[in-house]
């Protein structure tokens, strides 16, 4: 019993470390939509997986720029 009662201590002190629940929540969702929408991904031969999923990209299509020749002539 004295084992269960320490436990019961332990968890309600979590709470007040964490300042704000739901940051960690707002943090995953912002990290998802920056995935789908903003970041390419080289599988998908650079494109966004949003615009492959709604069939705006094609994924065996590159989305990439073709390379500059930097060398001095």
């Amino acid at each position: 019993m004295r084992g269960r009662v320490r436990l019961l201590e332990v968890h309600e002190a979590v709470p007040e470390e964490i300042p704000d629940v739901l940051g960690p929540v707002r943090h995953a969702e912002d990290y998802q939509l920056e995935s789908n929408t903003l970041r390419p991904h080289e599988v998908l031969a650079w494109n966004r997986s949003h615009g492959v999923h709604t069939g705006l990209a094609d994924p065996f299509a590159p989305n990439c720029p073709e390379p500059e020749d930097l060398s001095v002539a």
